[in-house]
């Protein structure tokens, strides 16, 4: 038989055309294994070898450390921004206080409703930007906190 080595729906194809009469080649087999090797061969390449994968993922890991790392540089200068501007207000809100009553302010708390909009001392506010008071002396000091 002609198509001995052919899947069997090609099989049944060329069984098919010798009934009708129409004639075929000894090339339309060796045609339809080429298409059929072509076909494999593009399956085979269609998709990422693994080694593509990983390089993908590892070039996307160094990427993702790059920004992690820059970001968390602007909150510390953030951190560092909101301390100064805590310490200035902090400090111009005492000056103001003793160019008012004569005297240092107990606490900063005392200076909250006439010069502050809020206590930069309290608790709520995060360790790295909380300012400090303290007298010593008779004299006032205004510190910072650690980003400061």
């Amino acid at each position: 038989m002609r198509g001995a080595g052919a899947p069997e729906h090609f099989r049944a194809y060329l069984d098919l055309t010798r009934r009708q009469g129409v004639a075929t080649s000894h090339g339309g087999i060796h045609m339809y294994q080429r298409l059929l090797t072509t076909r494999k061969t593009r399956r085979s390449e269609a998709g990422f070898t693994l080694i593509e994968l990983l390089i993908v993922i590892v070039i996307l890991g160094i990427l993702s450390a790059i920004v992690v790392f820059s970001v968390r540089g602007i909150t510390d200068t953030g951190d560092k921004a909101a301390c100064k501007a805590n310490l200035a207000a902090a400090d111009t809100a005492v000056e103001a206080w003793y160019a008012k009553n004569g005297s240092n302010p107990v606490d900063l708390a005392a200076v909250v409703p006439a010069f502050l909009k809020s206590d930069p001392s309290a608790a709520t506010v995060d360790a790295k930007i909380r300012v400090g008071y303290s007298i010593v002396a008779g004299v006032g000091t205004v510190t910072g906190g650690s980003s400061c």
